[in-house]
């Protein structure tokens, strides 16, 4: 299975169609040549890709397979997976429960990679949520392990942490280490996320232009999850400018990717829209938000 190590590579690489290519070959492969031992890894790679492009049903399908096989073997469970889509997924509780559980577990047998993972899982799941004090924590801690294929990613999330934590200066330093490995990369994946971070870092019409960029580029990949949250730091943007009508449009496109990040566990509600013109339909409904930076929370 010469494919599995390129399948790992790929992600560090910011290349999301040969990502999706080469695991799509190695479970298939793994599943010809019926070997029970290197399947369950090849499908937590896949599902790491169909988690990413949003596709967390698909994702949860493949993961409870892998953990069939490793239960019917006696392998070692690859719970990480699990906690990175629940993450993802906003599931509080649970995402905290395996958090917990694997920072135990490798804190305890030196899994310096799967520690690093756990605390990019908090990262994404405190961003997600808001909770950017816990984010920041958990992004600096998983930014201390340069570890293959999610580095990078923890670099974003550190960046967009420090931002809403209000340490610019932090942010600023972060991004510079971000885009020299976006640059590099020159995915739409990667100059995405490079643009989506510069423009939380920017103000007025720069921030307008990096936001539309971030939201365009990643578009064209298959990187669903980062697109939603392009669309949904752009829509909370967008209401601080009190552009209120476009807030709306790219809050309801983050909440169809990421219901719970976006609006299940806000704590704030945008005006209702304006009425429309007679015969135009119903006026659109508003949408619950995640607070702004400085907003007290009820």
């Amino acid at each position: 299975m010469g494919w599995l190590p390129l399948a790992a590579i790929a992600p560090e690489l910011w290349d999301d169609a040969t990502w999706h290519e080469l695991t799509a070959r190695v479970v298939g492969l793994a599943r010809e040549a019926g070997a029970l031992a290197v399947l369950p890894m090849a499908l937590t790679y896949r599902a790491a890709v169909d988690m990413h492009a949003g596709e967390f049903g698909a994702a949860a399908g493949l993961i409870e397979e892998a953990n069939a096989i490793t239960a019917a073997t006696g392998s070692a469970s690859l719970e990480y997976i699990s906690m990175i889509l629940a993450a993802w997924r906003g599931e509080e509780t649970r995402a905290l429960e395996l958090i917990k559980t694997l920072v135990r577990y490798a804190t305890a047998r030196g899994g310096g990679r799967v520690l690093g993972l756990a605390w990019y899982a908090t990262a994404v799941l405190h961003n997600g949520l808001g909770g950017y004090e816990a984010a920041l924590v958990g992004a600096r801690r998983a930014s201390e392990y340069e570890d293959l294929g999610f580095f990078g990613w923890s670099l974003a999330e550190l960046v967009e942490a420090r931002t809403r934590s209000g340490a610019s200066d932090e942010a600023s330093a972060a991004l510079r280490q971000l885009s020299k490995r976006t640059r590099a990369a020159g995915s739409e994946w990667a100059l995405g996320i490079q643009a989506r971070s510069r423009a939380l870092l920017s103000d007025g019409p720069a921030a307008d232009t990096l936001y539309r960029e971030a939201i365009d580029r990643l578009g064209r990949s298959r990187i669903a999850v980062h697109l939603a949250r392009a669309h949904l730091v752009y829509g909370e943007w967008l209401r601080r400018e009190q552009r209120r009508a476009e807030a709306r449009e790219h809050l309801r496109a983050a909440r169809g990717v990421l219901p719970a990040q976006g609006v299940l566990q806000a704590r704030h509600q945008l005006p209702p829209a304006a009425p429309a013109p007679p015969g135009a339909g119903a006026t659109r409904t508003a949408h619950r938000l995640r607070p702004s930076p400085g907003t007290a929370s009820s």
